[in-house]
């Protein structure tokens, strides 16, 4: 919250159990004691804890206007933030392709609006969200959160490793899929079990690394020098 925010994108950022939600809740109360206007938005898609509002881990709330996470959000989200000059986005990565948040997060910012949006930072596989990196790459400021490892206390934990009831890591999946305690736990570099190692060691390489795309060797690119999957 700071004076020359304005027309200003601010990406929240971090693993799962981080306090991204935390983070931009208490940033908006600032905004409410300051008595200035706001409007937070939050994906249909997530209803894990209240239909109708944000609502982080720990329990705090904040009242949020439900949107669509495909194109049609575009003008809800215009109209509901034409008369306040601060924007909210929450759980960035669970809107579609289609509705280009961070196309519609600049153009906000374009009309002088301060947005904030809060983005998990990688997916159950430990790979990048695909919106994430346009959006971060229009960030004016980014802040990145860890969280406390589940595994060996370390306060540096940076993925979100999707297990199942035993603890175990799942290895395959969809990429988005709602979820919290129970469902995802919080690791570091070192405790983190990346699921594309587990697979290659469970399956061999052929069934590994089935459905990806084939490496193209450039003509005259020695064989030694052919990258491995």
């Amino acid at each position: 919250m700071n004076g020359d925010d304005h027309g200003s994108i601010i990406v929240i950022t971090g693993p799962m159990f981080s306090g991204k939600s935390t983070e931009l809740r208490r940033i908006l109360k600032r905004y409410e004691i300051a008595h200035k206007d706001f409007v937070l938005f939050k994906p249909a898609k997530d209803n894990r804890y209240s239909d109708t509002e944000v609502v982080t881990h720990d329990g705090l709330s904040q009242p949020a206007t439900v949107v669509p996470v495909d194109e049609s959000c575009r003008s809800i989200i215009l109209n509901a933030s034409k008369n306040v000059s601060i924007v909210g986005f929450d759980e960035v990565q669970f809107w579609e392709k289609s509705a280009d948040l961070p196309g519609l997060a600049r153009e906000l910012a374009l009309q002088d609006k301060t947005v904030y949006a809060t983005l998990l930072n990688l997916d159950f596989t430990g790979k990048p969200f695909q919106s994430a990196g346009d959006l971060l790459n229009h960030a004016n400021r980014v802040i990145s959160l860890t969280a406390v490892c589940r595994k060996c206390g370390s306060d540096n934990a940076v993925y979100s490793q999707r297990i199942d009831e035993s603890g175990s890591p799942v290895l395959t999946g969809e990429t988005i899929k709602v979820g919290g305690e129970g469902e995802y736990s919080p690791r570091c570099r070192k405790c983190f079990l990346d699921p594309s190692t587990l697979l290659l060691k469970r399956d061999g390489p052929a069934k590994a690394t089935a459905g990806r795309d084939p490496i193209i060797v450039p003509p005259g690119m020695p064989k030694e020098r052919v990258p491995s999957i």
